[in-house]
């Protein structure tokens, strides 16, 4: 699997990770343990946008990623903590593909 950023820990502001895969190849746009990031862009990713343990996002938009097949955009091991976040589906990880957050639009 290839990842647009893969890090143990990912923090910064105004970051884009998106359009990562080729066919038949699934890619994150971000992969780390912990994740905190204000205005974030993480779209069009043909894994999920964002797959970390823990991830607190602020400002940002999510969407239109293909986690697992079905359009996950964040997974996480722990509650995403997300402040004027847009996000379209989310998934716990170590979970059944669809149990969610409650957290996305689409949860």
């Amino acid at each position: 699997m290839i990842s647009g950023i893969s890090a143990r820990r990912v923090s910064g502001s105004q970051i884009v990770a998106s359009g990562n895969g080729a066919p038949n190849e699934s890619s994150n746009g971000i992969i780390a343990d912990t994740v905190r990031i204000d205005q974030l862009t993480a779209q069009h990713n043909l894994g999920p946008g964002v797959s970390a343990q823990h991830m607190r996002l602020q400002n940002s938009t999510v969407t239109e990623n293909n986690g697992l097949g079905i359009g996950v955009d964040l997974a996480s091991s722990s509650r995403p903590r997300l402040r004027e976040t847009t996000c379209g589906r989310s998934q716990k990880f170590g979970s059944v593909a669809g149990d969610d957050w409650d957290v996305c639009l689409n949860d």
